[in-house]
């Protein structure tokens, strides 16, 4: 097994809920899972909000700034990549990745479409 792996949400779901089934050890050891990281999935599982249907899914912030900034470039002009995108993006000190740029741009085609 690699040293690192990334697990999906329903394996991070299954893994609580066998720790909370049969404690620490046990799960570390079937799992092969640090206990650090068991303390931040039980952690966020206890501390969510009603509200939060997925406390172990993957988060990552975004300034709406820069997302109204995505949005208003693709109205004005809508064959831009993402490359160009993100580069303009940049010029006007909103530093965001490629990646980021590609997310905005599939999740809010709505935006600018």
């Amino acid at each position: 097994m690699a040293k690192y792996s990334i697990r999906t949400v329903k394996e991070k779901e299954a893994i609580v809920k066998h720790y909370q089934q049969h404690g620490w050890l046990k799960t570390m050891k079937k799992f092969r899972v640090p206990r650090a990281t068991l303390v931040h999935w039980v952690g966020r599982v206890k501390n969510a909000s009603p509200e939060d249907k997925n406390p172990l899914g993957r988060r990552y912030m975004i300034r709406k700034d820069t997302v109204n900034f995505i949005h208003q470039l693709l109205k004005k002009q809508p064959d831009l990549s993402i490359a160009e995108t993100r580069e303009i993006c940049c010029e006007q000190q909103q530093q965001i990745s490629r990646t980021t740029v590609w997310h905005i741009m599939q999740r809010d085609k709505k935006h600018y479409e």
